[in-house]
């Protein structure tokens, strides 16, 4: 086994390169460490100005990406607002149509009910025949209309309220044309 020795290699870097010594050629080892640390600075100075624009375009092209991808989400809720809007408009309309034919529909249901006649007192126990009866009894009442002039749609028996005792009569509902 051989035993090495250390020795002083006058301040030689690790990789093997071997930074500038005294020789007798230069006589002033000051300007040598002047020069040595103005080495060791513009070399320092070239790491971070490369490392900094190694970071520079990496933002750069992190803040392109973004930039895209935003475009991308701003289109996309362009689209859905858009979209939104379309709907809106049409519920809105067919809220209006709604409102109108609802309005329409009241309107026929009064029309059909303006030619109803509500008769009270009339016997259950009267023939079968419920029309010929109302036209007879339309006709004691009101002897100066021929009976053939009394054109009646329909006569029907209506359900007792609630709040009638079973001993009233019913009423009749008569729709005259």
């Amino acid at each position: 086994m051989e035993i090495q020795a250390f020795s002083q290699d006058g301040g030689a870097s690790s990789n093997g390169t071997e930074c500038p010594t005294p020789t007798e050629k230069d006589p002033d080892p000051d300007k040598l460490t002047k020069s040595h640390l103005q080495l060791a600075l513009d070399a320092l100075s070239q790491k971070l100005i490369t490392t900094w624009q190694h970071s520079m375009d990496t933002l750069r092209k992190d803040v392109q990406e973004l930039g895209k991808r935003t475009s991308h989400v701003e289109s996309k809720m362009e689209d859905f607002a858009s979209g939104y809007n379309d709907l809106a408009t049409h519920v809105e309309q067919i809220e209006q149509k709604l409102t109108a034919t609802e309005l329409k529909l009241t309107d026929l249901e009064d029309r059909a009910r303006r030619n109803h006649l509500r008769l009270r007192g009339i016997p259950e126990s009267i023939p079968e025949n419920l029309q010929t009866y109302v036209r007879g009894l339309l006709h004691t009442y009101v002897p100066e209309i021929p009976a053939d002039m009394f054109l009646i749609d329909r006569v029907h028996w209506l359900p007792r309220p609630r709040f009638l005792p079973e001993t009233a009569p019913q009423d009749v509902l008569m729709h005259i044309h």
